[in-house]
């Protein structure tokens, strides 16, 4: 007997659109389900990549068709489709995951290097701010992502950017500027 499909797995969800395309084109997969705390994890191989909002609306749809109290729908791609600008949707993934708060990286840049296999993040925030972060694990979330989702192994770094940082500390500084202006005076 054959093995079933993602679809045919899947058989109390009907997706449409760019859903639809995600389960129909599921290569390979692997289900594991919690059913005690209403959990799915589902990993499958895609032949292309899918934005990260597609593929949270996909989760959003099998929770509900299931009800279910939590999906999580990890796509595993082939590493010849991993390309830098990649980065973006890793760092919503790590967002996803709890990782870090939204807007965490709001501005930011980063560098891929895959001769050395590392991918460098700056971000404009202070050495405590990047400390936070490396105590949360952060780097090593991001590395796993990468892992999961391409079979790379890659070292992630997020490093502070200091001209970013000391912009922002020259905008916090005229903000506390401000609010003290605004408090009335003491006689």
């Amino acid at each position: 007997m054959a093995e079933k499909t993602l679809s045919e797995m899947l058989s109390r969800y009907t997706p449409v659109g760019i859903q639809k395309e995600i389960i129909i084109s599921a290569g390979r997969y692997k289900c594991r389900v919690d059913k005690e705390h209403r959990y799915m994890e589902i990993t499958a191989d895609l032949k292309r990549i899918y934005a990260k909002k597609d593929i949270r609306r996909l989760e959003e749809e099998i929770k509900a068709a299931y009800l279910l109290n939590y999906v999580h729908f990890i796509p595993h791609y082939g590493i010849e489709l991993f390309k830098d600008d990649y980065i973006d949707e890793m760092l919503l993934e790590l967002q996803h995951r709890g990782a870090v708060a939204k807007g965490f990286f709001y501005d930011y840049d980063y560098s891929v290097d895959r001769e050395n296999r590392k991918v460098d993040i700056k971000i404009g925030f202070s050495n405590g701010g990047i400390e936070l972060m490396y105590s949360d694990n952060t780097h090593l979330i991001a590395k796993q992502i990468l892992k999961d989702e391409f079979d790379i192994d890659y070292t992630v770094n997020i490093l502070r950017d200091e001209i970013k940082a000391e912009k922002l500390e020259e905008y916090a500084q005229k903000y506390r500027e401000k609010v003290m202006e605004s408090l009335p005076s003491t006689v």
